[in-house]
C-alpha cells in the first residue's frame, strides 16, 4: 500500500552568509584518520564514500545537544574510507538552536565538515529540498536524514546504515529502527500509548523520517511539495513507484532491527490524539496528491514535483480538485482500520487473544481521530492543521 569555514584554524567559526542564509562553519582540509572503515566500495566505483548528514532542527535547543553528543562518538567519524559532513538545518527557529549547535564540541572535531545553517523558513519538506538540492555537495554518494530530537546510543549506528546500503545496491533507502523511549512512561495512559507504538505499520517497508539514509543520486532525483504534513509517507510512495511513473515493484526500502535509534513518544492522551490527527490528515492529503500525480501525463511527474517544491500553493490546489470523494468524503477508510488490521494479524497463540480489549480501545481512539479528521477537512481547517 502506498499509504503504507575560514582561516584553517579549528574553532567555533563565524556566522556568515551562505546560500542566502546564515551559517556557522569551520575550515581545514579533511584528513581521514587511520582506522577500520567500510569495505567493498568497489561496486560504487569510489576510493572513499562521501556521506553527508542533515539534522532537521526546529526550535530544538533543548534536545539537539544530546544528539550531537551521540554523534561525537560515532565510529564513522574515524573511518579512513568515508568522508563525513554534518549539516545542522535550523529552520524557522525562534530559540537559540543555531547558537547552541555552532558552539558544540562536534564543531571542533569535524572542523570544515560541520556546518550549522540558520534557515529563515520552516517546514520539513522545504528544508529537505534545500538540504538535498542546495546545501549538500552534489557529489555526495549518500545523504542521511536525522531529526534533532532522537538519541543514538550505538557508536556503530551510522556506519551500520552505510554498510547496509553499500551491501544492498537494490535499495533506494535504508531506515533506522525507531524505538520509543520507555523510561518516561510513568502513567497508565503513557504505558498504553507506548504499547501501541508502531502498531500501525511495518517500519521496514516505509521511510521513518527520524533517521534514514539514501544514495545521493536517488535523493537528488526527488523533490517534495511544499507543505507536506507527512513527508516521509509521501517519499516512501515516490520511491516505490518511481515518482508515480510505475506501479509499485521491488521493495526499495529496508531496515535492520539491530540498527536503531530512540525517540520520545507522546505521553499524554491529548498529545497522542493530536499526533494521530496529523498522521491521518497528512495521509489523506498524500492520497489525494498520489491521485493527482497519476492523472498527469507520463514522463512529466518529476517536473511537476520540481515545480511543486517551489510553489506553496500547489498542495492546496490539488486538495481542492481531488477532495471530497463521493463514497468516503475526505479521509480514506484505510486510515481507520490500518492499526486494527495490523494488531489482529499478530494474534497467533490463544493467549494473544487477551489483547482483544486493547485492540478495541485503540480502534475507539482511531475512530474518534478519524471522525475529527473528516470534520476538520470538511470545514477547511484540516489542510492547515500542521
Amino acid at each position: 500500500s502506498l499509504y503504507c569555514c575560514s582561516d584553517g584554524v579549528r574553532g567555533r567559526g563565524a556566522a556568515v552568509t551562505y546560500l542566502s542564509h546564515r551559517a556557522s562553519f569551520h575550515s581545514s582540509e579533511w584528513i581521514a584518520p587511520s582506522n577500520r572503515g567500510i569495505k567493498h566500495l568497489g561496486s560504487w566505483g569510489v576510493r572513499f564514500l562521501q556521506v553527508v548528514f542533515g539534522i532537521f532542527a526546529h526550535d530544538e535547543e533543548r534536545n539537539l545537544s544530546y544528539l550531537l553528543d551521540d554523534l561525537q562518538v560515532q565510529d564513522i567519524l574515524v573511518a579512513p574510507d568515508i568522508k563525513v559532513e554534518i549539516h545542522v538545518l535550523a529552520n524557522g527557529c525562534f530559540d537559540r538552536t543555531f547558537e547552541f549547535a555552532s558552539r558544540h564540541e562536534l564543531a571542533e572535531i569535524l572542523s570544515a565538515q560541520f556546518l550549522v545553517h540558520d534557515l529563515s523558513e520552516s517546514g520539513k519538506s522545504r528544508t529537505w529540498n534545500r538540504f538535498v538540492h542546495e546545501i549538500a555537495p552534489p557529489t555526495a554518494d549518500m545523504l542521511g536524514f536525522l531529526d534533532a530530537d532522537i538519541r543514538i546510543s550505538d557508536p556503530g549506528h551510522l556506519s551500520g546504515l552505510v554498510r547496509q546500503l553499500v551491501a544492498r545496491p537494490d535499495l533506494k533507502a535504508f531506515v533506522s529502527h525507531p524505538v520509543p523511549d520507555a523510561s518516561g512512561a510513568t502513567t497508565m495512559i503513557a504505558r498504553a500509548i507506548l504499547r501501541g507504538s508502531g502498531s500501525s505499520g511495518n517500519w521496514r517497508r516505509s521511510i521513518c523520517g527520524q533517521c534514514y539514509l539514501m544514495p545521493g543520486p536517488i535523493a537528488r532525483d526527488m523533490h517534495l511539495p511544499l507543505g507536506l504534513p507527512v513527508e516521509d509517507g509521501f517519499l516512501s510512495a515516490m520511491l516505490r513507484t518511481d515518482c508515480m511513473e510505475n506501479l509499485p515493484g521491488t521493495q526499495p526500502i529496508d531496515g535492520d532491527p539491530e540498527i536503531s535509534h530512540v525517540f520520545e513518544p507522546e505521553r499524554t492522551l491529548r498529545g497522542f490524539l493530536r499526533h494521530q490527527m496529523r498522521i491521518i490528515i497528512g495521509g489523506a492529503l498524500n492520497a489525494a496528491l498520489f491521485t493527482s500525480l497519476r492523472e498527469a501525463p507520463d514522463g512529466y511527474r518529476r517536473q511537476i514535483l520540481a515545480k511543486a517544491s517551489e510553489d506553496s500553493g500547489w498542495v492546496g490546489q490539488q486538495l481542492k480538485s481531488q477532495l471530497p470523494r463521493r463514497w468516503y468524503g475526505w479521509v480514506p477508510p484505510h486510515f481507520l482500520f490500518k492499526r486494527t488490521r495490523n494488531m489482529l494479524a499478530n494474534l497467533h497463540r490463544p493467549r494473544d487473544f487477551l489483547r482483544i480489549p486493547r485492540i478495541v480501545a485503540y480502534f475507539g481512539l482511531d475512530l474518534l481521530v478519524y471522525l475529527r479528521a473528516q470534520l476538520r477537512m470538511a470545514l477547511g481547517t484540516g489542510a492547515n492543521f500542521w
